[in-house]
């Protein structure tokens, strides 16, 4: 009786771990601001082929929780990713 609990602990806690290791994070891309940079900028060498840059500007401020469209040098900004 033993076996079979420390058996269905063992079984539901490692399908928790697998589930874990197979629902890992992958590392969404980024751009460091440089000096001369603006969003517009960022937006256009980043923009999907097609894709509106105005609607890449607002993505990027919403992806980054910008309230403005002003960015800093220094500054680490996530990249939309393509859905």
């Amino acid at each position: 009786m033993i076996l079979s609990i420390s058996g269905l602990i063992s079984a539901f806690f490692g399908n928790q771990d697998a589930y874990a290791a197979s629902n890992h994070n992958v590392a969404q891309p980024s751009v460091t601001v440089e000096s001369g940079d603006t969003l517009w900028s960022i937006a256009s060498e980043h923009v999907a082929k097609g894709q509106d840059v105005r609607e890449y500007v607002f993505k990027l401020k919403q992806v980054n929780g910008l309230s403005s469209s002003t960015v800093h040098e220094g500054q680490k900004l996530l990249l939309p990713t393509v859905r």
